[in-house]
């Protein structure tokens, strides 16, 4: 299953639209560890398929990726989703956890299992725990389902009890699956026993935070988060020294991803619906130019297309100004953001042939003066430089022939840039920088605010300013902080070094009850309350379940 090459199986788990009443749950017998294999592939496709296009739809409404149609009205909180968004995050989280059903059901109490099958199940329990703690956090109580059965009187499981649930499947994984990431089922790339501890870590403290407020589970927090910390070595887990290896493709398996998704760089096309699909490739939320830009209002992005999704809205997912400015100048900020293109910017599409139903591309440059309005992460892309503009056509004739990429000239070398999405990058869930992180809140939360939970949130803070983590720095936060200050500190942190991430920002403003402050954050005067928290369930689940209202 090298790089989930299998993840087009997804379409082996065909069902009716409806999560909690699909008619073909079942899926054949699995008999030996080869078939098993091929059944977490199919859980794991529906995992990148969701966090591939919607794990950002929440936090649209956050500073930091927020969703903005070019129309008159702007997502400013959960109701106004139903103007472009569908039930899709109700509806691919209940697959996912419908497909590790499917497997766990055939398994449950068997105490005769192999070790292979024992490390292929506790990934199953662990994709199931992450389902659940999405739905969780976006919809607040909702139904546990860990069967096969049909049920259309589902009522809605408390809060507390999801998160119960959450935690059974977290400790069941962390006892089946493997130690180290080399020895892992997929090495350095399946989730191990520090990955289910450390998604621990993050449950015990969002349970910590709003809506459950339960103050213990900020010390279960720190003492799992640094049990993760001090067998770091033996899981195998480390931060990387340079913030942009991260993203650049210098070390796909490093060793700061706790759990993550994996693609081939190999290109295979699903069609649907006039629509192409490449599911093996992975994609973080692209920001800044969409590919339906008008050429009269953003000259600086030529992009003309033909036959387009009349229900299609042009928009723009760009972190707020706010956001940006309050984010501190670093050597980390200069690799998650491109906000000034100089003048002779050269932005350009190549001819796509993958998509001859749906779009008619031209190639076309324009010169621009400056532009400082608008800003978008370039983290997630690949940067490649050029001397000519000719010579950089001519790479993107070659390299990549379906996405529109940009050009501007770097200020300090003179040269073309060449940004685009890297489509081979993995998608990072978790890192070890959240563990970090998540320690010296928690810690501090708990009442053990000490030297310990500053040196932690400080390793982040120095490579932040690209200087050694290990020693101390003029960047480090100075001792004599009060618990308050110290935990707010933490929670600054995480937005700038998690934004636009599948677990960043949104989920954060959540459990610290900051959603009545993302006017101000965002820049805006449109009023949120407790009521904006959490997005409702879905009509179409109510008039089938009535137990859902």
């Amino acid at each position: 299953m090298k790089y989930f090459k299998y993840i087009f199986l997804i379409l082996i788990f065909t069902g009716c639209k409806k999560i909690l009443h699909e008619e073909d749950l079942q899926i054949s017998q699995i008999k030996s560890t080869n078939e098993m294999n091929v059944a977490i592939s199919g859980v794991y496709a529906r995992l990148a398929q969701y966090i591939n296009n919607w794990y950002s739809t929440p936090q649209y409404l956050a500073d930091d990726l927020p969703y903005i149609p070019y129309i008159d009205t702007t997502v400013y909180k959960y109701s106004d989703f139903s103007l472009w968004f569908t039930d899709d995050n109700w509806q691919k989280l209940y697959k996912i956890i419908s497909s590790a059903n499917n497997i766990i059901c055939q398994f449950n109490n068997n105490q005769s299992l192999s070790n292979e099958m024992k490390v292929c199940l506790g990934e199953v329990y662990l994709v199931r725990a992450y389902g659940y703690f999405r739905l969780v956090r976006i919809f607040g109580a909702v139904p546990v389902v860990d069967n096969v059965e049909i049920n259309y009187t589902l009522p809605r499981s408390s809060v507390k009890e999801v998160y119960a649930f959450i935690e059974s499947d977290l400790l069941k994984a962390a006892g089946y699956l493997p130690v180290n990431r080399a020895f892992a089922r997929v090495p350095y790339q399946s989730p191990t026993r520090g990955s289910a501890k450390a998604m621990l870590a993050e449950v015990y403290l969002t349970m910590g935070g709003y809506p459950l407020l339960d103050n213990s589970k900020y010390l279960q927090a720190a003492q799992i988060a640094k049990e993760v910390m001090d067998s770091a070595l033996i899981f195998g887990f480390n931060i990387l020294p340079d913030y942009a290896n991260l993203w650049d493709g210098t070390d796909m398996l490093n060793s700061e991803s706790l759990f993550g998704l994996f693609f081939s760089t190999q290109k295979l096309t699903i069609i649907r619906h006039n629509y192409t699909y490449h599911e093996q490739w992975g994609t973080y939320q692209y920001t800044g130019f969409t590919d339906n830009f008008s050429p009269e209002k953003f000259n600086d992005f030529i992009y003309y297309s033909a036959n387009i999704d009349p229900s299609y809205v042009p928009s723009q997912i760009i972190p707020k100004k706010v956001f940006f400015n309050n984010f501190p100048k670093s050597y980390r900020k200069d690799v998650t953001f491109q906000n000034v293109f100089s003048k002779n910017t050269f932005a350009l599409v190549i001819d796509s042939t993958s998509f001859p139903s749906h779009y008619t591309c031209k190639i076309k440059y324009s010169e621009i003066n400056t532009w400082d309005n608008e800003i978008f992460y370039k983290k997630f892309g690949l940067v490649k430089k050029f001397d000519t503009v000719s010579t950089a056509i001519e790479y993107g004739k070659a390299w990549h022939t379906t996405y529109g990429y940009e050009l501007d000239a770097d200020s300090t070398s003179k040269q073309l840039r060449f940004v685009t999405r890297n489509l081979g990058q993995p998608i990072y869930i978790y890192r070890y920088a959240h563990t970090l992180l998540t320690y010296a809140e928690a810690k501090t939360r708990s009442g053990q605010l000490d030297a310990s939970a500053y040196e932690s949130v400080n390793m982040i803070r120095r490579r932040a300013n690209k200087v050694d983590i290990n020693s101390p720095s003029k960047y480090d936060l100075q001792p004599g902080l009060s618990a308050q200050q110290f935990a707010d500190s933490v929670v600054w942190e995480r937005a700038w070094e998690f934004c636009a991430e599948p677990e960043g920002r949104w989920y954060d403003l959540l459990r610290c009850e900051m959603i009545e402050q993302l006017p101000k954050l965002r820049g805006d005067y449109h009023e949120m309350t407790k009521s904006d928290y959490f997005d409702a369930i879905p009509n179409s689940e109510k008039i089938l379940d009535p137990n859902l209202k």
